[in-house]
């Protein structure tokens, strides 16, 4: 999936929702199956598309399904999407050493 905006008629945090309970346990399902092959999760945090709270649980879902978290935020408008980056820090340094989900983290 790669979008910067969310589907017309829906909100982000249903789109939140879709993407942590559905995409992510499909593609998660498909490239366990070597159906699919991804490396990454990639978020647009920023105003009208999705909030700092909201990128944190997709990135965080993204990461425990074993991708690599990658996003853009303070694109157009300030949101305090840094605090992203101390989360997800935090997160991948109580994974344990060598597993699966401890990712890179990329900003935008």
């Amino acid at each position: 999936m790669n979008r910067c905006s969310l589907i017309r008629g829906s909100t982000s945090e249903e789109a939140t929702n879709d993407i942590i309970s559905v995409q992510l346990p499909d593609i998660k399902r498909r490239v366990d199956s070597r159906q699919l092959h991804v490396d990454n999760i990639d978020v647009f945090c920023e105003q009208g598309v999705f909030d700092v709270e909201q990128t944190r649980r997709i990135l965080t879902a993204g990461q425990q399904a074993g991708l690599a978290a990658n996003f853009h935020g303070e694109e157009l408008h300030c949101l305090h999407s840094a605090e992203v980056i101390t989360f997800l820090k935090k997160f991948n340094s109580s994974l344990p050493t060598g597993s699966q989900e401890k990712q890179q983290l990329s900003v935008k």
